[in-house]
C-alpha cells in the first residue's frame, strides 16, 4: 500500500513517515510512499532526503504525477544527486537479505517491519512519543533527516543536523563508523553527512549484506552473490545474533518446503571467539541452492586488538583436513577486524537444529 498522493513538501514527509508506521503496526506491512513526492517539483535535497529514507521503507518506488513539470529521472539530475540516489540504491540492494528475512517473519508473526520505537521499547516512557525516528525490523534505528535544509546547507552541502534518542540500557552503533555509542536519555543532535543517514545498530546483532559486484545493474543480476555478515558485539556479554532465509524469491516453490533459514551466533572467550551457524528449519525444508550461496567477508566491530589467527572452521572440519586460515585486516583506529577472500556456503551439509562451527579467531 502506498500513502497516497503526496506533495513535494518538507511538510509531507512526517505525514507519510508516521501513515506508513501506523499501517505497519494495524497489519498492513508492505507500505511506502511515492518518491520524492507525487505532485510537485522537487529541489535536490527533496531528492536526496527522500530516496535516502526510501532505502527503509518496505515499498520502494519512484513515482510522479503525469504533469510535473521537472523531469524525476535521477540521471538528468545535478552530480549531488545523482551520486546520493546510486548510493541509497546500492545500500537498498546490500539490504536486501536482511529485508527478505523480516519480510519472512513478519508473514508469519504479523510484527511490522517498519516499527515506531515504542514497540521495540514499551519500557521506556521516552519513545511514546518519537514519531520522527523508528526500526527497520529489529536491528535498524534510523532517524531519517526531515527538514528544510539551511542556505548553508543548500549552498555548501554542509552535514544535516538530525535529532535521535537511542534508548537507555541499550549501546548501539553507528552504521557508517562502526563506533559504538551508549544509549541516553537526552535527544542527540547529529550531523549527517550528504551521503549518509541517520542509522543506528543495535548492540548484539548480526546483519547479512549482500557483497554484490560493483558491475551489478540490477538486483537480479546481483541477487547470487555472496554475503558479507555485519557483527556488532554486546558491549557486556560480547555476543551477537542474526538470521538468513532464503528461498528462490520468484514463486511459491517455499509453499513445497524449498527454502531455508539459518542463525548465526558470535560467542566469545579469554582465547578465542567462534561464529556459529545453525538451520533453524527442519530437514524436510531443502533449497539446494543455499549450498552455492556463499560468505566470503566478515566484519567484527569493537574489537581492542587483533587476533592472532583467524581460522575457516567449516571448512577444516569438513574432511579432516589441515587448518584453513582466513586473510584478515585489523584497523586499530576503527577497531575493526575485515575477514576476506574466503568461502563458507550458507546451507550445505547442515542439519536441523545442530550447531557449526565455521570461523574462529585466536587471541593467543
Amino acid at each position: 500500500m502506498w500513502t497516497g498522493d503526496s506533495q513535494v513538501s518538507y511538510d509531507d514527509i512526517p505525514s507519510y513517515l508516521n501513515m506508513a508506521l501506523s499501517l505497519g503496526v494495524s497489519g498492513m506491512i508492505f507500505t511506502g510512499s511515492d518518491l520524492p513526492g507525487f505532485v510537485g517539483d522537487p529541489s535536490d535535497d527533496n531528492f536526496i532526503e527522500e530516496y535516502q529514507m526510501g532505502v527503509f521503507m518496505p515499498f520502494m518506488r519512484a513515482h510522479a504525477n503525469i504533469d510535473t513539470l521537472e523531469a524525476r529521472e535521477p540521471w538528468l539530475r545535478s552530480p549531488r544527486v545523482q551520486q546520493v540516489i546510486r548510493n541509497a540504491i546500492r545500500q537498498r540492494y546490500a539490504q536486501t537479505h536482511y529485508l527478505y528475512t523480516t519480510f519472512k517473519h513478519s508473514t508469519q508473526t504479523g510484527t511490522p517491519i517498519l516499527r515506531p520505537m515504542w514497540y521495540e521499547f514499551p519500557a521506556d516512557t521516552n519513545t511514546f512519543s518519537l514519531d520522527m525516528q523508528f526500526m527497520f525490523g529489529d536491528k535498524f534505528l534510523v532517524a531519517p533527516k526531515i527538514s528544510s535544509p539551511t542556505t548553508e546547507h543548500i549552498d555548501f552541502h554542509t552535514p544535516v543536523i538530525t535529532s535521535v534518542y537511542l534508548p537507555v540500557g541499550v549501546n548501539w552503533y553507528y552504521f557508517w563508523s562502526g563506533q559504538p555509542i551508549a544509549g541516553q536519555s537526552d535527544i542527540l543532535q547529529v550531523p549527517i553527512a550528504d551521503n549518509e543517514q541517520g542509522v543506528w545498530i543495535r548492540e548484539g546483532s548480526i546483519i547479512p549484506l549482500l557483497n554484490f559486484q560493483s558491475d551489478r545493474m540490477s538486483l537480479l543480476q546481483a541477487i547470487n552473490d555472496p554475503i558479507n555478515l555485519l557483527i556488532y558485539p554486546d558491549l557486556t556479554s560480547l555476543t551477537a545474533t542474526g538470521d538468513l532465509y532464503l528461498d528462490e524469491g520468484e514463486t511459491n516453490a517455499y509453499l513445497q518446503k524449498e527454502c531455508t533459514e539459518v542463525e548465526f551466533n558470535w560467542t566469545n572467550n579469554v582465547t578465542n571467539s567462534t561464529l556459529t551457524i545453525t538451520k533453524v528449519l527442519t530437514d524436510d525444508y531443502q533449497y539446494p541452492r543455499a549450498s552455492g550461496k556463499f560468505i566470503n567477508k566478515a566484519q567484527i566491530f569493537n574489537q581492542a586488538l587483533p587476533p592472532v589467527k583467524a581460522v575457516n572452521t567449516f571448512i577444516s572440519n569438513l574432511n579432516n583436513q589441515d587448518e584453513v586460515e582466513i586473510q584478515f585486516i585489523y584497523n586499530a583506529e576503527e577497531q575493526t577486524i575485515t575477514l576476506h577472500d574466503f568461502l563458507i556456503p550458507v546451507d550445505s551439509f547442515l542439519t536441523y537444529n545442530n550447531v557449526t562451527d565455521i570461523i574462529t579467531l585466536f587471541w593467543e
